[in-house]
């Protein structure tokens, strides 16, 4: 029979972890990461996490993995497998978002790429080896998550690629 892991959080990560789960503004794999390491620190089995979460068993059982084996200096979203900078909405300045509206609203080719359209990818790309010039060093490790991210907080659809 395989060995049950156990999950035991530090008060903070729970306390983050809490009020991840419950987040509105995050995207639905971030909750669901945050819900289901609540329910495996409570002592529910991975079957039973994977069913509520409607997800399979061996996702449940690599988040855990993750959080369980991880690395002493592993922040809380590492220690998940989540990008550093899903919370960088946080950090957000209006200079910030303003940069951000200017690249988003502009074209590819307006800042010397070749491509007509963005996609999360470049806009990553491009705002990640630009945001330390531009004075954001928060914004050099986004990724093509938090852009989504951002994207969908504000209501702006990348046009369709042919």
């Amino acid at each position: 029979m395989a060995q049950r892991r156990k999950v035991v959080l530090d008060p903070e990560d729970k306390v983050r972890a809490e009020r991840m789960a419950v987040a509105t503004d995050l995207p639905e794999p971030v909750t669901q990461r945050c819900k289901a390491l609540l329910m495996k620190a409570e002592g529910k089995k991975e079957a039973d996490i994977a069913a509520a979460l409607d997800l399979p068993q061996h996702t449940i059982a690599s988040w855990s993995v993750s959080y369980i084996y991880r690395s002493p200096q592993d922040d809380f979203l590492t220690a998940l497998g989540l990008p550093a900078d899903i919370e960088w909405k946080d950090k957000l300045t209006e200079d910030a978002t303003v940069w951000l509206a200017n690249i988003v609203g502009g074209t590819p080719k307006d800042f010397g790429l070749p491509e007509e359209n963005w996609s999360c990818q470049a806009l990553a790309d491009y705002i990640s080896s630009h945001a330390v010039e531009a004075g954001y060093p928060y914004l050099q490790y986004v990724t093509t998550l938090g852009i989504r991210y951002y994207l969908d907080r504000h209501n702006i659809k990348l046009p369709e690629h042919p």
